[in-house]
């Protein structure tokens, strides 16, 4: 995979406290779409945008997910991620609240399930659980596709209301559950 940027901005480390866009490309050729979205922080963490967040652009495809590209939400939590077709996705705000972590993120392959993605508590756990099966190699990027996507957050909405996001362990454990409701592992 070429280097891709958002916003003309090159990476060469990840930033603390960031927003990480994790993706995994296909060979489906140079078209050319953005991936777009906006981002909210769950109710149990006062609600609102996540904005103002930078992000970075993980290949999920290339051992050790390297960064290909960065960029910034607005002051409404909307993102975007150019030349998106043909790539999966997760994209993944993180932010400190009161010296706790809260993170939304989720997933989403553009080219099945179009280029407009919200982000929020419920596609958190979806997206953890997704990416930590690829990660861990239980499944492979190509696998992500709409239909497990859709199953991994249908399964998580029995989660939102009682995960604390602001506990990394707790979310967590939900997507496990969800993975394992899911995968089967």
């Amino acid at each position: 995979m070429t280097a891709r940027t958002c916003r003309s901005i090159a990476v060469r480390s990840l930033p603390v406290l960031s927003l990480l866009v994790m993706l995994g490309c296909n060979s489906s050729g140079s078209n050319s779409r953005t991936l777009h979205g906006t981002a909210t922080f769950p109710e149990q963490v006062g609600g609102g945008p996540v904005a103002n967040s930078r992000f970075v652009v993980l290949d999920l495809n290339q051992p050790g997910a390297p960064v290909v590209a960065q960029g910034t939400s607005d002051a409404n939590g909307n993102w975007s991620v150019p030349e998106a077709s043909g790539l999966t996705v997760a994209v993944v705000f993180q932010r400190e609240d009161n010296a706790q972590r809260v993170r939304i993120s989720g997933l989403s392959r553009p080219s099945d399930s179009g280029f407009d993605k919200p982000l929020n508590g419920q596609t958190d756990i979806a997206c953890e659980a997704g990416v930590s099966a690829i990660l861990q190699g239980i499944i492979s990027g190509a696998e992500m596709n709409k239909n497990l996507i859709l199953r991994l957050e249908a399964m998580t909405e029995r989660f939102v209301d009682t995960t604390d996001y602001r506990s990394p362990a707790a979310v967590s454990n939900a997507a496990l559950q969800v993975r394992l409701l899911v995968l089967g592992r």
